[in-house]
């Protein structure tokens, strides 16, 4: 009995971690990494990592579905970010992909302060977007609810990588092992305060392995969640649910100390 309630502490824990609006992932063994901020009631920005060459891209996508490698060769509906760097010229665009063979550059591009440099076999990609979109085409997903986050690497680039007119399908494949969570993110620092750190007044980090026959090509994933609520000092008018999802962490983690 002890046993299944601390891990239903344990469970109740973690869901409230995701409710934080900054976090990373770390895959070490394919190079990836994911960090993201939200830095005001409707903007998040992404820094993405990935491996890459002169003639390669990398995307990030949100699916409200849970995605396989096998599965992208069917039907899809993925809000994608493609990017790649040769070194002169880069690129970052919006694209909605309906199967690993046909996507397309959004009608509305609704990213923002956008950058890929590539460096020692690794591209970063920098870019924001809103948690929910404008876009009147229906081709974003929202973030105020909960999506699978997917990413891809090693496809090449048809044509130039100033205007691309092609992707290749890519062979490196990955998921993170939780879904993005962003709905509880209404109060958050204002854009001036820097916000993109480690360390704050409330830092909830989970580690863990997870296996999945569903995942081709890995059959372990390990990550490392680390949601923070990190404003340096307290924004005016804090949301009474950040406060209350704090006190709930300490309470939790004060039973499952006790148990």
């Amino acid at each position: 009995m002890q046993g299944l309630l601390k891990l239903f502490l344990l469970a109740g824990l973690f869901t409230i971690s995701l409710a934080q609006c900054s976090g990373n992932f770390t895959n070490e063994t394919q190079q990836v990494t994911l960090e993201w901020t939200v830095i005001d009631d409707n903007t998040v920005n992404f820094i993405y990592t990935a491996p890459s060459t002169s003639t390669q891209y990398t995307a990030l996508a949100f699916s409200n579905q849970l995605i396989s490698q096998a599965s992208l060769s069917g039907t899809v509906a993925l809000d994608a970010v493609y990017a790649g760097s040769n070194g002169t010229s880069s690129f970052v665009q919006d694209r909605w992909v309906t199967s690993i063979f046909n996507n397309m550059l959004d009608t509305e591009q609704n990213l923002e302060d956008t950058s890929a440099s590539l460096s020692n076999g690794l591209l970063t990609v920098n870019f924001t977007r809103p948690i929910i979109s404008p876009d009147n085409y229906n081709q974003d997903l929202d973030l105020n609810v909960c999506q699978y986050v997917i990413y891809v690497f090693n496809g090449a680039v048809m044509g130039s990588f100033s205007s691309p007119s092609g992707f290749n399908i890519p062979t490196g494949f990955g998921i993170l092992p939780m879904q993005l969570c962003l709905q509880n993110c209404s109060d958050v620092p204002s854009p001036s305060t820097t916000v993109p750190s480690s360390t704050g007044a409330v830092t909830v980090s989970t580690t863990f392995v997870q296996s999945s026959p569903s995942i081709s090509g890995s059959s372990s994933v390990s990550a490392t969640l680390t949601p923070t609520a990190t404003p340096t000092s307290t924004p005016s008018g804090a949301s009474a649910g950040m406060i209350a999802s704090v006190l709930l962490i300490m309470i939790a983690v004060a039973i499952v100390l006790h148990v």
